[in-house]
């Protein structure tokens, strides 16, 4: 994930789910520059660290990526939306807490897995 995504429960959910229905199990998650696959490639811009100092990644951009869940290799990577909440206040959102990073999938009868992030 790079030293621009925070460790923790808010700010590194994963879905393992095999959604191209293929019989293996792929990964998603949210990722950001200096992130490496499981083969070695790297994404983003490895020199940058956009951390704060309290960790929280405030000005670089985040991905949604789909990983191969056998080898680690990066699949697909789209914009992650909404970008860098953390840079909202915490009383934009009127709780005074800071906004958690949510990845939910859904499955329904007749339709393919899907996925979705957003913020609670």
């Amino acid at each position: 994930m790079g030293v621009n995504i925070r460790a923790g429960a808010h700010d590194t959910q994963f879905l393992v789910y095999d959604f191209d229905e293929d019989g293996k199990a792929e990964v998603a998650t949210r990722i950001s520059d200096g992130t490496t696959d499981g083969v070695g490639n790297i994404i983003g811009d490895i020199t940058k660290d956009w951390r704060d100092a309290g960790g929280r990644n405030l000005e670089g951009p985040l991905w949604l990526a789909v990983f191969d869940g056998a080898t680690g290799e990066m699949r697909a990577r789209t914009d992650f939306y909404p970008q860098n909440t953390s840079r909202e206040t915490s009383t934009s959102f009127g709780d005074g807490y800071e906004p958690l990073h949510r990845l939910k999938t859904r499955s329904l009868p007749l339709y393919n897995p899907t996925f979705r992030a957003f913020i609670t």
